[in-house]
Order: C-alpha cells, then sequence, then structure tokens
C-alpha cells in the first residue's frame, strides 16, 4: 500500500471556507483557508491530485442523518467501528460499514453514525487539495488528505518537505492546473515501484 496513491473527493463535495462560505470542491483553490480536523483553518498549499476529467472514477457515497460524502475507496477519514472502544483513527474509507462512528468538529469533536453506505459511485473528477494539516472537513466529516497507507501520521511527516517547499515557495498553483498527479507524487510512485521490483528480484 501507498499514500502516494490519491485520489479522493469529488467536486461536488463541500467545504468550510475561513471567510464564512461553504464551497464545492470544485472551486477550491491554493491560498485558501479550510475547516480541519482541529477546528482550525489550515491552508491548501497545493493539490496531490486535481482532475476536473477523471472519467468513471469510482467513490463511496457515505450518509448519516445530517450530511452524505462521495469519497475513494481508499482514502483515509477517521472513523471508529461499531465494536471497538478505542479511540477514533484514519482507516480507508472502504471499512466503513453501516453502524460505525464518523466525525465532524465544530466547536468540539462530534461523533456521527453511518447509516448507509453506497458502492461503485461514478463521478468524472476527482480533487485532493493538500492542507499544511494534513486534514480538511469534506460535507462535515473529518478526513485526511491521505489515502491508502492506514498511518496518518507517518504520511504527514514523510511529505512535510514537500508542504514545506510549497510552504514557502507557493508554488502549488503549478499541480493545479496540471490535470494530473502532483509531479512529486510521480517520483515517490517511481521509487516506491522500483523498491518492490528490487524486494521482488532478491
Amino acid at each position: 500500500m501507498s499514500f502516494f496513491s490519491v485520489r479522493c473527493f469529488s467536486g461536488t463535495s463541500r467545504v468550510h471556507r475561513q471567510d464564512g462560505f461553504s464551497i464545492m470542491m470544485k472551486d477550491v483553490r491554493v491560498g485558501d483557508h479550510l475547516l480541519d480536523a482541529y477546528g482550525e483553518f489550515s491552508e491548501v498549499l497545493t493539490f496531490l491530485d486535481h482532475r476536473p476529467d477523471a472519467p468513471d472514477t469510482d467513490y463511496l457515497q457515505i450518509s448519516t442523518t445530517e450530511s452524505t460524502l462521495e469519497i475513494t475507496p481508499t482514502h483515509l477519514i477517521l472513523m471508529r467501528r461499531h465494536h471497538e472502544s478505542n479511540p477514533p483513527r484514519y482507516l480507508q474509507a472502504q471499512r466503513l460499514r453501516v453502524g460505525d462512528s464518523i466525525f465532524s468538529i465544530n466547536e468540539t469533536i462530534k461523533e456521527m453514525k453511518v447509516i448507509e453506505i453506497i458502492r461503485n459511485i461514478k463521478r468524472n473528477d476527482a480533487f485532493a487539495p493538500l492542507t499544511e494539516s494534513g486534514t480538511l472537513v469534506v460535507d462535515n466529516m473529518i478526513a485526511s488528505c491521505y489515502a491508502d497507507y492506514e498511518y496518518h501520521s507517518i504520511a504527514h511527516l514523510v511529505l512535510f518537505p514537500f508542504r514545506f517547499y510549497h510552504k514557502i515557495r507557493n508554488l502549488g498553483e503549478d499541480a493545479y492546473k496540471s490535470n494530473e498527479l502532483h509531479p512529486y507524487i510521480h517520483i515517490l510512485l517511481f521509487i516506491r515501484n522500483s523498491f518492490h521490483l528490487f524486494i521482488h528480484n532478491l
């Protein structure tokens, strides 16, 4: 698995911007400050993936009594399984089952029960903004900016140089305009795949 595999939210998903507006994911821009998992407004540094044209992308549609989220199956979302009593953790969205808990935040963390999950929803776009905190609240549900690798804190640490680069140079618009994965992510994928090939041939 790899947290460098991204495709995250559909363009009609909504996020809360610092100016008080709720905007669609497709309208998010580098430099926006979005509500995150800590109840703060975290700056969008770049996009890990920005594809207004991504035909037949598979999404899960996850519903609570308060909202509905469309998210790719391996994207990380803050959850707690219904049979667990441990603190919530970031796991792949495809692990969710009806009755599990997901979380929102206003002034405090709020727990919500999943009441419906619809699989194999097809959409034609995909957006993965990277915030400074590595988290964001999408359709009132707390999610990671990362996918696949179920250790959010490690993924966030590994991408620190990447976030720092965009923070000080403000070059995030490059990925935003490219309609593809960020070039840095391509490099990480190449390193990962080369390592797997090397191990396989031992």
